[in-house]
């Protein structure tokens, strides 16, 4: 609506019109987005005023090794309570971290040491009575315990649904949790995303409008706000920081962090601040209006991303620190996005393969499960310290529970049927933001990295060997086998090259198709992704395409020595896949 901009876009002529009725479009599009679903008429009469607080560390106990009371909420704002769940323990700060908040003084003053509390299992939390946000949140791993191997994750939720994430160490820009902009395999566009998992080459990615699909990027396909490849950035970034840093994200509010350590690390919480809202109701001119205090003190503020495909995201008004009249009364700018984002023109159009993550899978959870079971005639994973079997069954119960999708409705089935188009992708969806399953996750890291659950895939493959099963697509199970045609060790790994062969029983004929894929085997989680050979085919029949396989390879428990390999076909329209070893007994049953 500034008629300057209309003048400008009047001078650069006619040329720029269709891109001038796209960005309008857009920028209408979005207005009616805020107004649909964010204003809130009846709420725009209540007034409120941000209090914050830090937790005061200093006067707790610290004599030897005390727990941590489990109510301690002193120094937090008035109204603000806190719950302290897991192995926590008090200890003093050797080197606390800084203190940004104490005001600076011109003389010296005598102060008590500062303690620090202590995370001594794989999974403690801090809940909240009401919402707060966190300001800071300052954390580093104890000293002589493997700094430069830690790994800690942190997550914020709202009513059990995460609503931010952070990690420990390195990333930067392009860290856990971060705000990027990434190039979505559907049509080549940039749009919002954050960063939920790095990987060697990539990182899994929650894009900002939700969409399940394609959601695993590389570094060289994402880029910060500021412009910069997030592979560049990675790449300059050597040196692992063992010092003090902040996790907290200021944006949105919680009633509850959750700390996830999938190390052997015992962890240090140096300092906490959070800011809360004080609502104040006024009173209304209606007798019929009512005036009820929203759940997070949030919902007349968002926060708008801009660019070609502009999107809102709810923020916290405690997370406030300018509004629009402090921004003109200060002379403050929003930083402008450089223009990374428009990319070059791609004909490319919305793909049918899957972009599902190995790291985490259906039938790596059916493994690890396996795992657990004592007395199977093979070791077994024990749980992490202070991961107890009743929390492990409860997570498990709530995540089967609600991956079965038979106990909605059918309108609701079909809704999610046509959302995600692929239960493994359904399942990641739920298994990577939506499902509060903390002992699963950190025992799932622990099963992929044991040395002992590794060695049921080491040498399994050998050449001339033969692997039958069947998979399941749109036609029903189909016959299909591997024969493996060479193995050899490249970069540390077992690279496999096979024949993969499908049949098809019809009525008029059998369909039968040959090609060749390649793939490595990865013993973290004991994956093996095999993707086609281009231009392999040895026998094509009409209206196929080549797909690979996505699966696990695990040692069956029938007492024969066989192998299995199982998992998913990574392509809408087909579902899961099973393969054995050459058979060493008739009916055979695939174990638990």
């Amino acid at each position: 609506g500034d008629p300057r901009a209309s003048m400008e876009r009047g001078k650069a002529g006619a040329s720029d019109a269709a891109q001038t009725e796209q960005a309008t479009k857009q920028a209408t599009a979005v207005l009616n987005r805020f107004l649909e679903h964010f204003s809130k008429i009846k709420e725009v009469s209540l007034k409120s005023a941000a209090t914050e607080g830090r937790l005061d560390l200093g006067r707790l106990a610290m004599g030897g090794k005390l727990a941590m009371p489990p109510s301690y909420s002193r120094g937090l704002p008035n109204q603000v309570y806190a719950t302290w769940e897991g192995p926590w323990q008090v200890e003093p700060a050797v080197s606390p971290p800084i203190d940004t908040l104490r005001k600076k003084r011109t003389r010296p003053r005598t102060r008590r040491p500062r303690a620090a509390v202590r995370l001594n299992g794989a999974i403690g939390s801090l809940r909240f009575n009401r919402p707060v946000v966190i300001r800071s949140l300052q954390v580093m791993p104890t000293s002589g315990s493997g700094a430069e191997l830690a790994q800690l994750t942190v997550r914020g939720r709202l009513a059990g649904a995460e609503v931010w994430r952070h990690a420990w160490g390195l990333g930067g820009p392009c860290g856990t949790g971060e705000l990027v902009m990434g190039r979505w395999e559907g049509d080549g566009q940039f749009y919002y995303a954050r960063i939920l998992t790095s990987h060697r080459s990539g990182a899994t990615v929650l894009w900002i409008d939700r969409d399940p699909s394609h959601r695993l990027v590389s570094w060289e396909h994402l880029v910060t706000p500021a412009g910069l490849v997030c592979k560049e950035l990675l790449a300059a970034s050597t040196s692992m920081a063992t010092s003090w840093q902040d996790l907290a994200r200021r944006s949105k509010a919680v009633d509850e962090i959750s700390f996830l350590s999938v190390s052997a690390s015992q962890w240090l919480l140096g300092e906490l601040h959070v800011a809360a809202s004080a609502w104040t109701p006024v009173e209304l001119h209606s007798d019929s209006d009512s005036v009820r205090p929203p759940t997070d003190a949030a919902a007349r503020v968002v926060q708008v991303l801009p660019g070609p495909h502009a999107s809102i995201e709810e923020a916290s008004e405690s997370a406030v620190f300018y509004n629009a009249d402090d921004m003109l009364e200060r002379g403050l700018r929003l930083k402008s996005w450089p223009g990374r984002q428009q990319s070059e023109a791609s004909s490319r159009k919305a793909s049918q393969k899957l972009q599902t993550a190995a790291f985490h899978s259906v039938e790596g959870l059916k493994q690890m499960v396996r795992s657990l079971m004592p007395d199977a005639g093979r070791p077994s994973l024990r749980l992490p310290p202070h991961v107890s079997e009743a929390r492990v069954l409860s997570d498990l119960d709530y995540l089967v529970t609600t991956l079965n999708v038979g106990l909605l409705s059918p309108e609701d089935q079909e809704k999610v049927v046509r959302r995600y188009g692929h239960f493994e992708i359904f399942f990641t969806d739920l298994w990577d933001w939506r499902a509060p399953v903390d002992s699963l996750q950190v025992l799932y890291e622990h099963w992929r990295e044991d040395p002992i659950m590794q060695k049921e895939a080491a040498n399994v493959f050998q050449e001339g060997q033969s692997w039958q099963g069947s998979y399941y697509c749109t036609q029903g199970r189909t016959k299909f086998s591997l024969d493996i045609t060479a193995v050899m060790m490249v970069g540390g790994k077992e690279q496999v090259q096979a024949d993969l062969t499908f049949t098809i029983a019809k009525k008029g004929g059998n369909v039968t198709g040959i090609y060749e894929v390649l793939g490595k085997v990865d013993l973290s989680g004991r994956t093996l992704i095999f993707e086609p050979i281009p231009d392999s085919w040895k026998e094509q029949p009409k209206n196929f395409v080549m797909v690979g396989t996505q699966g696990v390879v695990s040692a069956t428990d029938d007492g024969t020595l066989r192998h299995v390999y199982a998992g998913t076909v990574p392509i809408y329209g087909c579902d899961s896949f099973e393969l054995f070893t050459e058979a060493k007994a008739e009916g055979h049953q695939r174990g638990a």
